[in-house]
This record gives structure tokens, sequence and C-alpha cells, in this order.
């Protein structure tokens, strides 16, 4: 009995370490890896750039101190610690117990009682607290693809915003290099008509255009002003520091054979992660196989009878009889959840090739119209703004059509810098869902 006692303590104590599984962090999409991150700690302040900002700034500091990121960080710790719990072994019991006290006849009072102190242990089989330990390392790792999916999100909003900015940057200027033409045009108008040589109505006309380019104008640089703070929101920060931003938005991409490019979409962490969500539901129903079997109590103590002053040492075994619950539900929903999967998947997949296919659609489009424009409509909307001022010296053209020629100009102007800020965005959402450079 003192041997059982004792190797009963030693099972415990050994058994007490705690099964531990490291957790798998995914590579970073290509997309991702040439981004140096900017070094922080925690509890340090968080940067906010002053000056002239670039892209690869922005997003360096975007993918440290963004919070949702924080909160996806986070969370892969918080199942790092759950693996850690579920590999602990049970914890012991501790047992007194008194019988036959406070009785009648003999068994009045405490002379007849028998005390026992006993450790009781509860010992698991097939192998359940490896299994438990595995199937949240498992979660750990899914929530390392869960926090790879969100950086590649906070990289795309980074590239949104800032080609955002830069588009409103560029849009104000060519709103001031409006304003400037027509107050130059307006003094001149205002010449002629001090000199009797054109109406009055003409220099109303040229005031109106002036005032409505200072009120577009105006309204413009409000617009660039609400894009900062967007921009600067992506790195936690309340207000921009930054006093512009730097870049183009110049993309002209040659796109991969279609069939190329859905393959590179399994570089997605979006795609990616279901290899490791089948293997943690194929270990979750493995667990669940192993909780069909009963797991024994086992028990050992000493015992002193105060009537005689004798002692004796007690030992024991209690284990469940699998009768009514064999987990049967619980092993049927982790082979149904794993069916599920599989069909999640091609849900995903599904979508993001729908996508794809979306995106190679409107970049075509958009290129066609970026090539037309740049090739056809500007030279020939500057030329016949050209040729329309020249006539107006000469007196050839009446003051509307100078007007009517210079909307034409800018407009196109403006419909160019959309079409290059849309590809721009296009390109980026194609290369976030393929997880690398076109």
């Amino acid at each position: 009995m003192k041997y059982t006692l004792s190797l009963l303590l030693m099972g415990a104590l050994i058994g007490c370490s705690p099964i531990v599984h490291k957790a798998r962090k995914p590579a970073s999409p290509p997309l991702l890896k040439e981004i140096t991150e900017i070094e922080t700690t925690d509890g340090q302040e968080a940067r906010n750039p002053k000056g002239v900002l670039t892209l690869k700034e922005a997003l360096a500091l975007a993918l440290v101190q963004n919070p949702g990121l924080k909160v996806f960080d986070l969370q892969i710790r918080i199942r790092e610690a759950q693996t850690l719990q579920s590999g602990l072994f049970p914890n012991p019991e501790f047992g007194l117990e008194t019988e036959n006290i406070a009785g009648s006849g003999g068994f009045n009072g405490l002379d007849a009682s028998e005390t026992t102190v006993s450790i009781g242990q509860l010992i698991e089989l097939a192998g359940k607290r490896e299994k438990r330990a595995r199937v949240a390392a498992l979660q750990s790792d899914l929530a390392y693809w869960d926090y790879a999916t969100a950086r590649l999100n906070v990289f795309s909003d980074v590239m949104a915003a800032y080609a955002a900015t830069l588009a409103a940057q560029q849009r104000v200027a060519i709103q001031k290099e409006f304003l400037n033409i027509a107050e130059t045009f307006k003094e001149k108008i205002d010449r002629r008509v001090s000199a009797g040589r054109l109406s009055p109505a003409e220099a109303i006309r040229a005031e109106i255009l002036v005032k409505n380019t200072r009120v577009r104008l105006a309204g413009l640089q409000k617009e660039l002003n609400n894009r900062r703070y967007r921009l600067a929101a992506t790195w936690n920060s309340s207000e921009p520091l930054f006093t512009e931003v730097e870049g183009t938005l110049e993309a002209s991409p040659t796109l991969p054979d279609a069939a190329e490019l859905r393959q590179k979409l399994n570089n997605n962490p979006m795609l990616a992660r279901w290899a490791t969500e089948f293997e943690a539901n194929k270990a979750e129903k493995e667990l669940a196989e192993a909780g069909a079997v009963p797991d024994p109590v086992v028990s050992g103590g000493f015992r002193y009878f105060n009537e005689s002053g004798d002692n004796a040492f007690v030992a024991g075994v209690s284990i469940p009889i699998p009768l009514f619950n064999r987990n049967q539900g619980a092993i049927e929903e982790a082979r149904v959840r794993l069916e599920q999967n599989r069909w999640k998947k091609k849900v995903v997949e599904n979508d993001l090739r729908k996508r794809l296919n979306q995106l190679i659609t409107s970049l075509n489009r958009l290129m066609a119209e970026k090539e037309s424009l740049e090739t056809g409509i500007l030279p020939q909307s500057e030329e016949a703004l050209r040729v329309i001022s020249d006539g107006f010296e000469q007196g050839k053209f009446q003051f509307l059509d100078v007007m009517d020629a210079q909307r034409t100009l800018f407009e196109a102007r403006e419909r160019f810098l959309d079409v290059r800020l849309g590809v721009f965005n296009l390109v980026v959402e194609i290369e976030s869902l393929i997880g690398q450079k076109l």
C-alpha cells in the first residue's frame, strides 16, 4: 500500500508539467514582405509624421499602429494562453472523511470514529490532454491567419486612403490652375470693357466664373483635409501633421493570364487558412472520439481508527460507465463541422474568383478609357482651347466659346485624374487578392 500511494503521488507530480504546442505563424504574403515596419514597444507614444509623407512611411506606420491590428494581435495572445491552459494536467483532489461519529450507543462521540485522509487523481485516457492541447494550438494558428488577413486589409485601406489624398491634392492643383486662368482672363475682359470693345455683360460673366471657381476650390480644399484625416486614422492618429503626400497615381499593369491570376489566389490568407482549418476540424473530431473513453479517478490515502489506535492505507478507483453518454453528439458535430467547412471553402473560392473577374473587367475598361483620354481627348481639348483663345484675341470667338473650351479641358483633366485613381485602386485590390505585385 505504501508503494501504491507513493507511485500515485509521483505520477501526479510528473503529470503536472503542461503539454506545450507552439503556434505556427504563417509566412507574410509577398506583397507585404518589402514593407519595413517601424519598431515600437508597448506604451510607446504613437508616431505621427510631419512634413512630406511617403507611401512606404504610411504603410509602415499603419502596420504597427493600426488599432484593428492590435485587436488581432491580442487575440493571438489569448489563443496562446488557452493553449497553455488546455495542456495542463487536472489538479489532484484532497479528501478528508470522518465516519462513525455522533451516533448512538458505542458510536456516541468520537471514540469509535474512523478518519481517512486521501488524494484522488483523474487519469485522462485516450490522449485527451494531448488532443485538447493540439486543438487549442491549431486555434492559435487560425488566429495568426486572421491576423495575416487583417494586415492585408490594412494594406489595402492605406493604399486607398493614400491614393485618395494624392488625388485630392491634384484636384486642388488643377482647380487652382483653372482659377488662375479665369482671373487672368477676367482682367483681359475688364480692360476690353473699359475700352468699350466689349459689353459690360461679358465682365459680369467673367466675374461669375471666377467666383464659382473659388467656391469649388474651397470645397476641394475641405475634401483634401478630410482625406488627410482619413489617412492619418489608419495609423491611429486623431489629427494629421503631415503637410502633403508624395507619389504618383500612374499604374500601367501587365495582367497575366486569367488562369494564372486565379491560381495566385491561393496566396490570399482567406484561402490559405483552410488547410489549418481542416486540420483543426480533424483534431476536434479526434478529441470528441477520445471523449467517448471514460476517465478513471484513482485515489489512495491513510485511515486512522480512533477506538483501537490502529491505522491503515486505503486505495480505490472509480470509473464512469459509458452506458448512455458516449459523446455521440460531439462526435457527430465535429464530423458535420468538417463537412460544413469544406463547403465554406468552396464559397470563399467562388467569391474570390468572382471578385477577381469583376476587377479584371473593370480594369480593362478603365485602361482603355485612360488611353483614349491620354492620346486623344486631352491633347485635342488643349489644342481647342489654344485655338479658341487665340481666335478670341482676334475677335473671331465669343467669351462663351472660351469658357466652354476651358470647361471642356479641365473636365477632361479631372476625368483623367478619376480614371487614373480608379486604375490605381483596382490594381491595389487585385494585388491584395493575389497577395503579390502584378
